[in-house]
C-alpha cells in the first residue's frame, strides 16, 4: 500500500487571554492589528516602513498605521508570532528563497502553493499581481536545501523555510495570508555561502514599499 505523507503538527491558536499574553511577551504589546507583515531578514525589516518602535518583547517589531511589523525567527518558530496574533489580523510574509530553477537572483515572486513534507497549501489572500509565479517548497534549514537540491528542483521553482509554515497556519487559524519572496540565491550556482544581499538592495527595497502599500489599502 502507497503511504500518504503524514501531516506536520500545527498548533491550533491558544485562547484569548493567552494570545494576548502571547503578544505583550513577542511585540512588546498585547494589542491587535489590522495587519502584519511579518518577516525573519533584518535588511528587509530595515528596509519597511520606521513606524513607532515597540519595546520589552522578544523579537524587534514596530507599529506603522496600525500594521505590525515584526522580525520574526526563522523556520517553523515562526508559528509562535502567528499563534499570538488574532485571526483577524491578515499576514503579508516577506522573505528570501533560493531558486531551484531558471529565477535569476533579485527576482521577487509571489507562490501560488508551498509545500511542507509532500503536502501543498495555498495562500489565502489575494495576490498583488505584481510578481511572477512560483511554487515554493519548505525546509526546516539552509542545508537541508543543499543537500536535497534534486530532488527539491523535481518538485518546485524555489526552496525557503516558512512560507508553508505561514500558509498552512493561515488555514488553520482562517487568516487571510500572502507570501512574496526575493530570490537571494540559486541551489545550482551561487548558493547562500556565496549571495550577497547588497546585491539584492533595490529588489529588497520594492519589494517593502508594495507590501507596505497593499497592507494599507487592503479591507477586512
Amino acid at each position: 500500500m502507497e503511504s500518504r505523507p503524514s501531516r506536520p503538527f500545527l498548533p491550533d491558536q491558544p485562547t484569548a487571554a493567552m494570545r494576548s499574553r502571547q503578544r505583550e511577551r513577542h511585540f512588546g504589546t498585547n494589542r491587535d492589528w489590522n495587519a502584519a507583515i511579518l518577516t525573519p531578514i533584518t535588511a528587509i525589516y530595515d528596509a519597511l516602513p520606521s513606524g513607532r518602535s515597540l519595546t520589552g518583547g522578544w523579537w524587534n517589531s514596530k507599529e506603522w498605521e496600525n500594521v505590525l511589523i515584526c522580525a520574526t525567527p526563522q523556520a517553523s518558530a515562526i508559528l509562535d508570532p502567528l499563534c499570538a496574533l488574532e485571526a483577524t489580523t491578515s499576514v503579508l510574509f516577506l522573505g528570501l528563497t533560493g531558486a531551484l530553477s531558471s529565477f535569476a537572483i533579485g527576482t521577487v515572486v509571489e507562490p501560488s502553493a508551498a509545500l511542507l513534507d509532500g503536502l501543498e497549501y495555498t495562500p489565502t489572500w489575494e495576490p498583488q499581481g505584481l510578481y511572477p509565479d512560483a511554487k515554493v517548497v519548505t525546509v526546516r534549514c539552509l542545508n537541508e536545501s543543499l543537500a536535497r537540491r534534486d530532488e527539491l528542483g523535481a518538485q518546485a521553482q524555489v526552496v525557503d523555510m516558512e512560507s508553508a509554515w505561514v500558509c498552512a497556519a493561515a488555514q488553520q487559524h482562517r487568516r487571510r495570508a500572502r507570501v512574496v519572496l526575493i530570490v537571494s540565491d540559486e541551489l545550482h550556482g551561487r548558493s547562500f555561502i556565496d549571495s550577497e544581499l547588497g546585491e539584492i538592495k533595490t529588489p529588497i527595497s520594492r519589494a517593502a514599499a508594495d507590501a507596505a502599500e497593499y497592507v494599507l489599502g487592503a479591507r477586512p
